[in-house]
């Protein structure tokens, strides 16, 4: 069955801010080919600090865990109570499709505020049917590779400034 398209690509792109704008924090930024492009597209920037101020020493990620078929909740439980032991403040755990034993631990983890889940789905056009995810990274690495980086930066991005690790 052959459930690929186009390769999907990851970029980081960085911008250079002049000196007599860098006190400002944007809202919003558009992405254009060139200077001076009429712009077709809005990102929100995200810039959110601790409302104390004060940074939490740890928080971890998990990539997205894809087991539909197979009952890991014994392992995800020993996973965040050994995080938890180990003094991590906060586990973010990303999930494509998960055993409903599984789901059953990270909502009951969620409500006593240990986890941070994060729905995740195959980008673009890809479909995001049951079991068809678990096909695509179990059969083609290079897609499972570039999909794990994904959740990485999205965690790294949103906790940049609520975490010292």
């Amino acid at each position: 069955m052959e459930v690929f398209e186009t390769p999907v690509h990851t970029y980081i792109l960085t911008c250079y801010i002049p000196s007599e704008h860098r006190t400002y924090i944007p809202s919003a930024v558009s992405l254009v080919e060139h200077e001076c492009d009429h712009a077709t597209n809005v990102l929100r920037v995200k810039y959110s600090l601790p409302k104390d101020g004060a940074k939490e020493n740890y928080a971890i990620s998990i990539k997205c865990i894809d087991y539909p078929y197979q009952d890991f909740s014994f392992y995800l439980i020993e996973y965040i109570e050994l995080a938890k032991f180990m003094g991590v403040h906060k586990r973010f755990i990303y999930k494509y499709d998960v055993h409903p034993n599984m789901s059953k631990v990270l909502r009951y983890s969620e409500n006593q505020n240990q986890v941070k889940v994060i729905p995740m789905t195959i980008p673009g056009t890809r479909s995001n049917i049951h079991g068809i995810i678990y096909e695509i990274v179990k059969t083609d690495t290079i897609e499972k590779l570039m999909y794990e980086r994904i959740p990485h930066n999205d965690c790294f991005y949103n906790n940049i400034y609520k975490n010292n690790y």
